[in-house]
């Protein structure tokens, strides 16, 4: 599914920016990519190059705090792709194991 046809399920508006952020494969492998829309419950993400990703990956979009979201991949096309955040309720802290 496009970026465009997922836009009618959103259930949150999305704002636009240009915000430099990681994927994170793995303990020692990131991807570096840019935020393009984020919302309450997913964001829009364009990658430098195309690769394929992995459907649950971690998302670091730490600035002057460490913020890090456990995302579901939704759509990909080509270096641009959607993801959902997952929910863990009832989770006060958890500590993902990446390889």
């Amino acid at each position: 599914m496009t970026e465009a046809a997922y836009q009618d399920q959103r259930a949150y508006p999305r704002r636009a920016m240009a915000r430099r952020a990681a994927i994170l494969l793995s303990q020692t492998q990131e991807v570096e990519c840019t935020i393009r829309n984020l919302s309450r419950n997913g964001a829009m993400i364009e990658l430098d190059t195309a690769i394929e990703l992995p459907k649950r990956f971690v998302l670091d979009l730490s600035g002057n705090i460490v913020v890090r979201r456990l995302c579901d991949l939704v759509w990909q096309d080509g270096t641009t792709l959607g993801v959902h955040f997952a929910v863990l309720r009832g989770v006060k802290s958890v500590q993902f194991n990446l390889d």
